[in-house]
């Protein structure tokens, strides 16, 4: 038994309907680390994944994981502050170039999904870029009796926008700061026509509404006339009158005829998230994690996985970093592409188990250090997978 054990879930996350790794004898996950506690919650997460997928599966074949893995660790936010701002430019652009030969390399070698740990932004929006993001999630409406309602599906554009400015220059002597951004009919395509075979998969067809936010008045009207040619049944909203009708959708049950697909611009979706984790009791965002996939032809369109929280550069190599985050990714991976069934939700009574005790770390409360924190959640843990997997 390994040292590092444990998984923690959230149901925010979808399963975005890849090939099922199980049915492979070879499972291919590629790994990137930001400075920091990145190589800290990447040796948890290598270990727990591991370790409960052999588990699961070592009585039927022998399940191998081959992780694909930088060796040096990127820049984050920590790590660059205080350099000169052409410095902190130079080599976010430095990072972006390594970041998407790795990424294109392994889409040849077939992996189709990816493990990150918190990387400097204005890299990773930079990439995000270039490599046509979009980050996807999804919510359960409840009726009043408790009853399951209605799927929310959250789709954020991370493709454009002001997230996505490129040829920024500083200007020392008048402190400014000028760029230029891009809005594209193509990369508009490019996510309705995802967003919609998406949610054809998963919601069913013509079982769904699709509402677009966006400041679309600027610009001369132009990204509403893009929209109506790709699509003349969408609607397209302002964001505040997108948000108050996301709001009225959210509390009026009689609104709720069909699911919803939300598309937003980044900037936007910045505010949904805040208050969707908010009314649906989440958790914190530092214990949360985040799926994106790339939609540009030189990849597959693979699942980045990411963890929420920042870089945490103050506690590096104390012991004391929150799992949880990282350890909802590998439940996500087990359940959605390993196909070991309630997995996740075994999961959630662990960590609420172990979490009514305070046996957290010291930053959710606690006074626990990673690694007994993780000890008490696998024994929990385990004793929940005893009634489903009897070799666990």
């Amino acid at each position: 038994m390994f040292e590092f054990r444990l998984l923690v879930i959230i149901f925010v996350e979808l399963d975005l309907c890849h090939e099922i790794f199980y049915m492979k004898e070879e499972i291919k996950i590629g790994i990137i680390v930001g400075k920091g506690v990145g190589k800290e919650l990447s040796i948890i997460f290598k270990d727990f994944l591991t370790y409960y997928a052999q588990k699961k599966y070592n009585y039927q074949k022998d399940v191998k994981i081959k992780f694909f893995e930088h060796e040096g660790a990127f820049d984050t936010y920590g790590s660059l502050k205080g350099l000169e701002p052409l410095r902190i430019k130079q080599q976010s652009e430095k990072d972006v170039k390594v970041l998407k030969q790795l990424l294109e390399e392994w889409a040849k070698e077939g992996v189709q999904t990816v493990f990150r740990t918190s990387i400097n932004a204005e890299s990773l929006y930079e990439l995000r870029r270039d490599l046509n993001a979009v980050k996807v999630f999804n919510v359960t409406t409840r009726a009043k009796g408790g009853e399951k309602g209605n799927e929310i599906l959250i789709i954020r554009d991370e493709m454009q926008g002001y997230y996505t400015n490129e040829n920024y220059q500083y200007n020392p002597l008048t402190e400014s700061i000028s760029f230029t951004g891009n809005f594209k009919k193509a990369n508009f395509e490019k996510l309705i026509r995802y967003s919609q075979e998406y949610a054809d998969q998963t919601l069913g067809k013509e079982n769904y509404m699709v509402w677009i936010v966006y400041k679309f008045h600027l610009f001369a009207n132009i990204l509403e006339k893009w929209v109506t040619e790709i699509d003349p049944n969408l609607k397209f909203y302002q964001p505040d009158t997108g948000l108050s009708e996301f709001f009225d959708y959210m509390n009026d049950p009689k609104k709720q005829a069909k699911h919803l697909v939300l598309i937003t611009s980044n900037e936007v979706g910045d505010i949904i998230y805040e208050f969707v984790t908010e009314r649906f009791r989440l958790g914190h965002k530092n214990e949360l994690y985040s799926k994106n996939i790339y939609l540009h032809d030189s990849l597959n369109k693979p699942i980045i996985y990411q963890t929420v929280h920042g870089s945490a550069d103050d506690i590096e190599g104390k012991g004391t970093v929150n799992p949880l985050a990282t350890l909802r990714i590998v439940a996500d991976i087990l359940q959605n592409s390993l196909g070991i069934a309630k997995f996740r939700g075994s999961m959630e009574l662990a960590i609420a188990d172990v979490q009514s005790q305070s046996s957290v770390t010291e930053n959710v409360g606690g006074t626990k250090k990673t690694k007994e924190m993780l000890g008490e959640i696998e024994y929990q843990l385990n004793l929940n997978l005893k009634e489903i997997y009897s070799e666990i």
